[in-house]
């Protein structure tokens, strides 16, 4: 037979409710600033790491717009020094081939072979009088018994005078040819440094003469695009 158990008041503890209701408020308020506080948390963690992403993206983006910066630089120093290799390359081959040329007109043979080629020309031309007055530089003077000969020979009468000049003119009838030995010799050089300049074997020369301003823009590509990752 089951007995009565009689539970006697114990202090601090109600007879009837467990949890009173400002305990039961208290713990759903409890709750809710935990949920808040996670909340917020996770907010505060996706903040920073978008900031954190921001900052990647940005100091990446910066990097490689650095070295962008500096790989145009060097791109820029490869073309310039390759303008530059050129045009010395070019100077250098006119400067030289004029000299050569100018030594060349110097010598009377070389006039007279100039010479020669304009008689072919005046010979189809005949004018009547043939008679030539040719103008020699006072150096040529000398030998201006050659020159009278070869206007002789084409049936040409020639008068020789001599000028202070380093030009030589020829009159023949109403028509005057002048050679300026300078002038000569200049036009001759560019001509042949133009003629070296249709082929490929001056530029592959620059080319190569400039390979390391094009490893220095590599390397620089290189560096900022793996400093930036």
């Amino acid at each position: 037979m089951l007995k009565k158990i009689t539970v006697r008041n114990i202090p601090g503890v109600s007879a009837g409710k467990i949890i009173k209701n400002r305990d039961i408020i208290s713990y759903q308020t409890f709750n809710q600033i935990y949920d808040h506080a996670q909340r917020h948390a996770r907010t505060t963690i996706r903040d920073a790491e978008a900031v954190a992403n921001d900052l990647h993206s940005r100091a990446w983006t910066e990097g490689y717009v650095s070295g962008m910066t500096f790989a145009i630089q060097d791109l820029a120093k490869f073309v310039h020094d390759h303008e530059n290799n050129k045009n010395h390359l070019i100077t250098s081959a006119l400067e030289t081939v004029t000299v050569k040329l100018k030594e060349f007109f110097d010598h009377e043979e070389s006039i007279c072979q100039l010479l020669n080629v304009l008689v072919e020309r005046l010979t189809k031309e005949l004018q009547d009088p043939g008679r030539v007055i040719v103008t020699v530089p006072e150096k040529l003077h000398p030998h201006s018994h050659k020159v009278k000969h070869i206007f002789d020979n084409a049936g040409l009468a020639a008068e020789i005078k001599k000028s202070p000049h380093a030009t030589i003119v020829v009159e023949y009838g109403k028509e005057i040819w002048t050679y300026d030995l300078n002038q000569v010799a200049d036009n001759l050089a560019r001509t042949a440094i133009k003629k070296a300049l249709d082929s490929s074997q001056l530029n592959e020369e620059c080319v190569v003469s400039s390979l390391d301003a094009l490893q220095n823009i590599r390397d620089t590509l290189d560096s900022y695009l793996s400093s930036s990752r």
